[in-house]
Order: structure tokens, then sequence, then C-alpha cells
């Protein structure tokens, strides 16, 4: 009996120095019968000449070229074509554990989703270091039981993405990533996925390589109406967890806290090196922020201390003691509201 087929997506954009190492994790794997659906987002480095290489030398390859329109974009494009049963997703820059296909594939029978562990790889002084992220409720779980855990596996970072996972193509055509977007949109498929989901099999297994110096990443570069973005997910979590009778507890307490780290980054965000925004445009973007219902409800629910631990850490971190002493009075403003 054949072993069912997966399709292993990898967009492409510009991502020529760690490219190759990317793709030859994927022909390498012990798992054989896979295809690898290679999108090239626009790109204008050398990686197309890359993958192009690899396409005309392995039949498993298939190469796809777009005009620029984001990951989003790409995956659904390589989800439309994709011929195996099963969906693996890989960005250009990260890379497999050897045995990552086949560990995802022999819990895949009789399940709609498997969760597996990553690594986190960091940069320091020329030295990588290398961190696991494991869950520790591992086993089959049924809907109920999965949604249950939903807070926990959140917290550790288990429901953000989707490289570590292994999908049912039926299933993905029924969802699609948001093109919209350029952050969380891994999230938000997971949720929609998530409702097609009977059963799903959580193993304690690393199969992936995730690559965390990368110099465009959100936490170097400025992007326009983050807060924005980070409310809609926020209130995207909120409704899922509602809709599915699980907004307490645990849930609850790890959505909340998520928030509260994204209102930070978002301040964040206002200061960093590339951000076009003049100082008195930022101060009317922390207002905005500030004065924003969802924010005003949430650090209602927080500790006092707790909350001004963080946000003050960060902007006395980053010495923006103007701002700093405008955040202050808004925050006052909204404890003395309390």
């Amino acid at each position: 009996m054949v072993n069912p087929s997966v399709s292993v997506i990898l967009p492409v954009y510009n991502s020529a120095k760690y490219l190759e190492r990317c793709i030859l994790s994927v022909l390498k794997q012990t798992y054989k019968n896979i295809e690898l659906i290679i999108i090239n987002d626009g790109s204008t480095d050398n990686s197309e000449s890359i993958a192009k290489k690899y396409a005309k030398h392995d039949t498993r390859v298939k190469y796809v070229y777009q005009e620029n329109r984001g990951p989003a974009y790409a995956r659904n494009q390589g989800i439309s074509i994709a011929s195996g049963e099963f969906i693996q997703f890989i960005d250009s820059d990260d890379y497999l554990e050897e045995g990552s296909v086949q560990a995802l594939m022999e819990y895949s029978e009789g399940v709609e989703l498997v969760i597996a562990g990553y690594y986190n790889i960091y940069n320091s002084n020329e030295d990588n270091i290398k961190k696991s992220v494991l869950p520790t409720n591992i086993g089959i779980l049924t809907k109920k039981e999965l949604l249950e855990s939903f807070g926990e596996l959140l917290k550790k970072k288990l429901f953000h993405y989707t490289w570590h996972k292994l999908y049912k193509k039926d299933i993905l055509k029924s969802v699609k990533f948001n093109e919209k977007l350029k952050i969380g949109e891994d999230l938000l498929l997971n949720l929609d996925y998530i409702n097609f989901v009977n059963k799903a099999y959580i193993i304690r297994v690393p199969v992936y390589n995730h690559i965390r110096f990368n110099y465009t990443s959100i936490t170097k570069s400025y992007h326009k109406n983050l807060f924005l973005t980070r409310k809609l997910i926020h209130e995207r979590l909120v409704s899922f967890l509602k809709n599915n009778d699980i907004y307490y507890g645990k849930n609850k307490d790890e959505i909340e806290e998520l928030f509260v780290d994204k209102i930070v980054s978002s301040i964040s965000n206002l200061n960093k090196k590339s951000s076009p925004l003049s100082f008195r445009e930022k101060l009317v973007e922390i207002d905005s922020i500030m004065d924003d219902t969802s924010v005003r409800e949430i650090l209602w629910r927080f500790n006092k201390r707790r909350v001004t631990t963080k946000i003050y850490g960060y902007l006395l971190g980053k010495k923006m003691r103007l701002i700093l002493q405008y955040y202050s009075i808004t925050l006052s403003k909204i404890n003395n509201f309390r």
C-alpha cells in the first residue's frame, strides 16, 4: 500500500541566502512520497535560479512565479495546486528536521490535525542558540479536549503558526489564509481550521527549526496600523472561544494576557528606527491606542501594578521619557476612571 502523499508549500521572497538549506531539508526527508511546491513571490534576488535548479532536477518539485502578493496569497496558491492528501508548510529561511514528515504522518490516521513541537534558533554573537518548544498535553484529543487546552497551547505559541503541523488538504480548501494581513494570518487560519476538526494528535517531537534572526521580521520593522491588526486578532480569538463556549478560566486568562502583550508591542512598534512617524504623530497614536474601548476594558481587569510594570518597563528601556510622561498621564486617567 502506497503511503499517503504530502505536499510541502514553500513561499519565497528574497531568501537566496537560506533557500538551498530550506529546499534540501524537504527533499532529504525520510518520508519519500512528497512534493515540494515553491511559490516565488516576486523575488528580486537569486531565489528564482535556486528554485528552478531544483525543479529541473527533481520531479517532486513544482515551481510557480507570482507578482509580489505576500506569503498568505502564496500559500493559498500552493494549496490550490497541491496534489497531496496532506499539507505541511515551511518558511524559506527555516528548515525541517530530518524526520519531520515521517514523524507527523505516523500519527495522521483518523485525525484531521497533527501538532508537533519545534525549535527556536536564536543568533547571538555568531553562535546559534537552539531552544525547543514542546507541548505538554500529548496524545489524541477530541475537539472538546483540544479546545479546553486552547489557552495553554496558545501560551506556548503552539497555535500561532502553521509550519509545525500537518493538515488535510480537503479541509484547507474550505478555509483560506487572510491575504490582507501581514501578521497573524497563521493563527486565524488555525482558528478556522479547528471548526472542521473532530480529533487531533499532539506529539512531543520537535519537527521544525524556526530561525529568529531574520532582520525583516515583525520585531525589527515598523508596521503601519499594527494595533488595529492586533485588535482584530484579539477580537477573533474572543469570538472563537465564545462561539465554542470556552471563554473562561485559563483560556480567557491567556487570551487577555496575550492582548496586553500586544498592546505593549503596538506601542513599541511606534518607536522602531524604521518608523516614519514624527514625535507628535507617535503621541497621537499612543493616545488613540489608550483611548480604545477594548484597551480600556482589558486594562480595567488587570492589576494596576502588573500592567504598568510591563508598559513602563518597555518605555524606560527605550529611554522615551517624554512619551512615558505622556503615557503616565493617560494611564492615570484610565485608573481614575476605574
